[in-house]
């Protein structure tokens, strides 16, 4: 409520400057979150594209350790992902479903392989979890699975956010400067010229109200404008 009735004791000018401002606002942080949105979206699948395609050539590397029970072989094979940070976990498993062998980016982490599933991947609030075939001359002969942290993700929303921020702060900017061009053009600062015309409206209502006249609705406008526009 105080808001509100601040809001209206300012003079038209402060008042066309205010709305200016808060439609730009307004559209451009709606811009931004859908934007920001976007980028989270893109971020993931780019994440989840280049992850499955490690997972696709850890499979093939792998195929032969599992056929061949060589468990320390797959254990080697999945070292290699210690080169993909993203990467927190990975699991490879037999053709019955069994931990073949397993890798965590931690060696302190207590971490063990989950159930086997179906062919998936998925994002939950916190990682990925992809889990794919093993195939070899169209024989599935096992599994893995691949864990990995949004990081990547999180540090390219942030980044996004704080280019939205520093957008949105010039463009402010900017629609202030352009307000007040704007206002400055509606109503001009005072000049000579201007200031004797209302003089000359103001002393003509003054004799026509003392001399008991009718004042004229389109004099008393003129005066109430320019006063409450252009002088306050």
């Amino acid at each position: 409520m105080k808001a509100k009735t601040f809001f209206r004791k300012l003079p038209i000018k402060q008042k066309l400057i205010l709305i200016i401002m808060g439609l730009v606002f307004f559209i451009t942080l709606i811009s931004g979150i859908s934007s920001t949105i976007n980028e989270s979206i893109q971020a993931q699948q780019n994440l989840a594209i280049e992850l499955k395609t490690i997972q696709r050539i850890i499979n093939e590397q792998s195929s032969a350790a599992i056929e061949f029970m060589d468990e320390k072989g797959a254990g080697d094979i999945l070292q290699s992902l210690k080169l993909e940070t993203s990467i927190i976990a990975a699991c490879i498993y037999n053709e019955t479903g069994d931990s073949f062998a397993n890798y965590t980016k931690s060696s302190g982490v207590n971490f063990t392989c989950p159930k086997v599933s179906k062919q998936q991947s998925y994002f939950d609030d916190s990682y990925f979890h992809s889990f794919k075939d093993i195939i070899i001359d169209e024989r599935n002969i096992g599994s893995s699975y691949i864990l990995a942290d949004l990081e990547r993700v999180d540090k390219a929303v942030s980044n996004h956010i704080i280019n939205i921020t520093y957008i949105l702060f010039v463009i402010l900017i900017i629609a202030y400067f352009l307000a007040s061009k704007l206002q400055k053009l509606i109503c001009p600062h005072p000049t000579k010229t201007n200031m004797t015309n209302i003089w000359k409206i103001t002393k003509k209502l003054v004799l026509e109200k003392s001399s008991g006249l009718n004042v004229r609705q389109k004099d008393k406008e003129k005066i109430k404008l320019h006063s409450h526009v252009c002088f306050q």
